[in-house]
């Protein structure tokens, strides 16, 4: 059973258990973590906030970032071409429905 954050009806997975020197304690996510230090900051107190230790993904390193920015680039390249053979198919496409057009009128009347 995952752990919900227990601040304003937050849905969020718990991923900090908090505890204030006066006794409240309870758990947080990640938003509500940062705003439990920010009033801990007002109040010039500081809480006991450890991690529940909930795995996370790791940010993108800066060559991971620049290989999706090029797979990226490529794949909007590829998909600037197709639109382009695209538009000149229907450009093909209204050509020819426009000259059986005229080749059935031509026939109608022969």
């Amino acid at each position: 059973m995952d752990l919900l954050c227990e601040k304003d009806d937050c849905e969020n997975e718990a991923t900090f258990r908090y505890r204030w020197p006066w006794g409240d304690e309870g758990t947080v996510c990640d938003y509500h973590a940062t705003t439990t230090q920010q009033l801990a900051q007002q109040l010039g107190r500081e809480p006991a906030l450890v991690s529940l230790g909930v795995p996370r993904e790791a940010a993108p390193t800066g060559s991971e970032l620049e290989l999706a920015k090029q797979l990226l680039l490529d794949k909007d390249a590829d998909l600037q071409e197709v639109t382009r053979q695209r538009d000149r198919l229907a450009d093909e496409n209204i050509q020819l429905v426009h000259a059986l057009q005229i080749r059935r009128q031509r026939g109608a009347t022969e």
